[in-house]
């Protein structure tokens, strides 16, 4: 397992613990997956996408969860091209009891898309 390679998470009087990290690797991008643990148990996952070629970081997000929320299970994301003549996307990380998921483009310029959908109980 490698190690990831940057930090985001900067909270004073905080404890975190960087439990663990997963990694997956396309042909131009490398992404790596940190489970981060806050009074035992997993509080948030930090997502780092970075060039094969340039080694620079692409794109960087913390989900957290919330009230009605929980993170999916591994494989249950999407990366890849959804729209025409835009960035690649990603979703998929957390699953909501009230509310809808985002699309995240891989691109730190665009602003993600909510998702309109009928979630009712």
């Amino acid at each position: 397992m490698d190690k990831f390679p940057f930090s985001m998470i900067e909270e004073n009087g905080k404890e975190y613990n960087r439990v663990k990290t997963y990694k997956f690797e396309t042909e131009d991008k490398t992404y790596f997956l940190q489970d981060i643990q806050r009074n035992n148990y997993i509080w948030a996952k930090q997502l780092l996408i970075i060039d094969k070629e340039t080694k620079q970081k692409i794109y960087e997000k913390l989900f957290r969860i919330d009230d009605g929320m929980d993170f999916n299970y591994l494989d249950n994301q999407y990366k890849g091209q959804l729209f025409r003549n835009k960035p690649d996307v990603i979703f998929g990380f957390r699953s909501h009891s009230f509310g809808c998921s985002n699309i995240h483009f891989i691109d730190p310029e665009m602003e993600s898309i909510s998702i309109n959908c009928n979630n009712r109980h």
